[in-house]
């Protein structure tokens, strides 16, 4: 959907057009949820320590309570607060979400599956990479808390590649995370208690070959499209991109065959480029069945996106066959509402009638 469709979607609402303007698409598909059932929303506004710069939130007035939110996190408290007297939606369990591993360690108390891995301080590259070579099996690193796929690096086999990987996110945070990297396909559940209400696929940065053109005018094609498309990051030519086309012994000037999909990186996100496909049938109900479990067997989680990999989603879930990567704090909302293909799903009308509920 382009952007003047998007606009057209907002009914010309300049509140939620501003949000869209200042990059939180997120929070402009949230504020036209709230205005279509009657509930006041506007923005607020804080400035920034230092700089001067202006932070915009949605502020949403509900029956007995003030929610605040912006990029996915969501924030409520008592009737007319302001957003410094809110807490996160999920309560407590909003800072064990956001350690990886202590989530990790959550989701194997529940009873379910998730990949094997220990935590690392910053200085501990030797031993991280003792571990990695013990463990025999392909390894994804990334930081002990991250978002947005920022240095996460999965199916590392040598030590190079390790090494690498693991100085990435050690200069930034102070633990970094090596487990096990699961195979199959990544697909995300997003749940707003006590049901899924969304889910997706979710692929790398890739491109289709023609025969005729090469990598890199591929992806500067597909780039146009995505910017013509509303929710859609483009695919950035950096290092990593280089290294996983060398991995497959290719390089920007290589021509594909026909029909022949290149991806360009390991990591699944859509922030790097890749693709969402919004599916309910390309999914066994039996996944579903099992991430709903876990997400309301866990108290105080009330909105989460949970990503998980599946070797073969078409068929029912064992105890074998699928990993729980983490579960997430502030989950975005514009790959279920503008998939890259795929039919929108409305889960931000799903958190406002959970809002509701909760004010009721």
């Amino acid at each position: 959907m382009s952007d003047d469709q998007v606009r057209a979607l907002f009914c010309a609402d300049a509140d939620a057009i501003t949000l869209m303007e200042n990059d939180d698409l997120h929070a402009a598909i949230l504020m036209r949820a709230a205005k279509a059932v009657g509930i006041p929303a506007d923005i607020a506004f804080r400035k920034t320590d230092g700089a001067g710069d202006i932070q915009r939130f949605l502020r949403l007035e509900l029956p007995r309570h003030t929610a605040y939110f912006k990029w996915g996190r969501l924030l409520v408290g008592p009737s007319g607060a302001p957003r410094s007297q809110c807490q996160h939606i999920n309560g407590g369990l909003f800072h064990v979400i956001r350690h990886k591993q202590a989530s990790k360690e959550l989701i194997k108390l529940l009873g379910f599956p998730v990949p094997e891995g220990q935590i690392f301080e910053r200085n501990a590259e030797d031993a991280a990479v003792e571990w990695s070579r013990n463990f025999g099996r392909p390894v994804c690193v990334k930081p002990a808390l991250g978002s947005m796929g920022t240095h996460v690096f999965p199916e590392l086999t040598e030590e190079a590649d390790i090494r690498h990987a693991f100085r990435s996110p050690s200069a930034q945070c102070k633990q970094v995370l090596v487990e096990e990297s699961a195979p199959g396909s990544a697909v995300r559940f997003f749940f707003v208690r006590p049901h899924i209400v969304g889910l997706r696929i979710d692929l790398p940065a890739n491109v289709d070959g023609d025969g005729q053109s090469t990598i890199a005018a591929l992806i500067d094609r597909k780039n146009t499209e995505k910017r013509l498309r509303t929710g859609h990051a483009p695919t950035i030519v950096d290092d990593d991109l280089l290294t996983h086309l060398r991995r497959q012994g290719l390089g920007l000037d290589h021509v594909p065959l026909p029909g022949r999909r290149i991806f360009l990186r390991s990591v699944s996100n859509g922030y790097k480029g890749g693709d969402s496909f919004t599916t309910w049938s390309d999914v066994h109900p039996s996944y579903v069945d099992q991430i709903t479990a876990m997400c309301n067997a866990a108290h105080d989680l009330v909105i989460t996106a949970v990503d998980t990999k599946i070797v073969d989603p078409t068929t029912p879930a064992t105890a074998t066959n699928y990993r729980i990567l983490e579960i997430n704090n502030n989950p975005g909302l514009v790959p279920f509402h503008f998939p890259w293909k795929g039919e929108s799903q409305d889960v931000a009308g799903a958190m406002i009638r959970m809002l509701l509920a909760h004010a009721a």
